[in-house]
């Protein structure tokens, strides 16, 4: 948990030119409507931030985080938010306030264990809980009861996204060490089985847990990262049919490798990642710049300066529109209709919610 200024229990609420000053008890939460114009008509508005800097404050406040993981929203937008230190789930409603906390750690019925990731079938709004290092989905129904434990046919860690109520599309890597392996799988949780694998690669990312994916008129786009580029998949039959240049100067992202007893440690370099999400039909893309110190010739594990681009697709040019200002190290989450979520753990964790229309 980063600690940083005292907190104020205060709701920031801005009209206009104007901002009002509201004390109040009943919740904690940080919200600025701060609007952002770019070309063609996008408008971007920051609608509030869900999250406390931890100093001065309870530890069982429900607005305080210790290592936000993943950030989920259901059917009606209320926002599922794990954290990954406190084992448990909070959740909010689509305006921020608080509603209740899901789970603790254990072995239990209604428990979780050793969780990397979480995904919410909007078809069901049952909660998934990638648990076990990866290796099971707990299922839960809306209110945390606990439904059934599926026994995932391989590890992974990735985003999760549900296609329809019955399967999930989850990003796959190379946990065999084969030469070749699928980027892409999709899981039937009803039988727990592989039911399509596509997109195959030799390619190492740097980045794989931050990849995201979307689809849109029965088409996968995703951007890798490493070449900064946009490529389409045909879901139907897994061939790659777009390959897009995302237009910028760019630094490939590294590995820092440090030795330890017994073999050396790796940690992956963000200089620069691109995450697509579809809102209204239009793939957009919120495109992540990274500045990092060198301190004796070797690079700091974390970057002092982050910008974020929004792009949009038109045709087959993908358009930069500009800064989208208010996210200083942040990554792009979930979507829920015309909003998009980006959660951070710097300075302090903290999950933001963005509506973006289309005028």
């Amino acid at each position: 948990m980063a600690i940083c200024n005292p907190i104020r229990r205060i709701v920031y609420f801005a009209i206009g030119l104007s901002t009002v000053f509201l004390v109040t008890g009943l919740f904690t939460m940080h919200a600025i409507a701060e609007t952002f114009q770019f070309e063609n008509g996008v408008e971007v508005k920051k609608l509030f931030t869900v999250g406390v800097d931890g100093e001065n404050v309870a530890d069982d406040d429900p607005y305080l985080f210790y290592d936000i993981y993943k950030v989920e929203c259901d059917s009606k937008g209320n926002l599922y938010i794990f954290d990954f230190k406190a084992h448990c789930v909070k959740v909010f409603d689509k305006n921020g306030k608080f509603i209740k906390k899901l789970f603790r750690r254990g072995e239990g019925p209604n428990e979780i264990s050793n969780v990397y990731g979480m995904g919410i079938n909007k078809f069901t709004d049952h909660i998934f809980m990638l648990q076990d290092y990866g290796y099971t989905l707990k299922e839960f129904d809306r209110h945390g009861k606990y439904v059934k434990l599926h026994m995932n046919p391989q590890q992974f860690f990735s985003m999760l996204e549900f296609i329809d109520k019955d399967r999930c599309i989850y990003r796959g890597f190379n946990n065999t060490n084969q030469p070749s392996w699928y980027l892409f799988k999709v899981l039937n949780v009803e039988t727990d089985k592989i039911e399509k694998e596509f997109a195959a690669t030799t390619e190492e990312e740097t980045h794989s847990h931050y990849q995201r994916f979307t689809l849109i008129d029965n088409i996968l786009w995703t951007a890798p990262g490493d070449k900064m580029e946009l490529r389409a998949y045909d879901f139907k039959t897994g061939n790659k049919i777009k390959r897009i240049d995302i237009p910028g100067d760019y630094k490939k992202n590294i590995y820092k490798v440090k030795k330890i007893p017994g073999g050396e440690m790796r940690r992956p370099i963000y200089y620069n990642s691109a995450q697509p999400f579809k809102i209204n039909g239009r793939l957009f893309l919120l495109v992540l710049l990274q500045e990092y110190r060198k301190e004796n010739d070797s690079v700091e594990d974390f970057p002092f300066k982050s910008t974020h681009f929004l792009y949009i697709l038109e045709g087959d040019t993908v358009k930069k529109l500009g800064v989208l200002e208010g996210c200083d190290f942040m990554f792009l989450d979930t979507v829920w209709e015309n909003r998009f979520i980006l959660q951070a753990d710097d300075p302090y964790p903290r999950a933001a919610v963005f509506e973006l229309t289309v005028k």
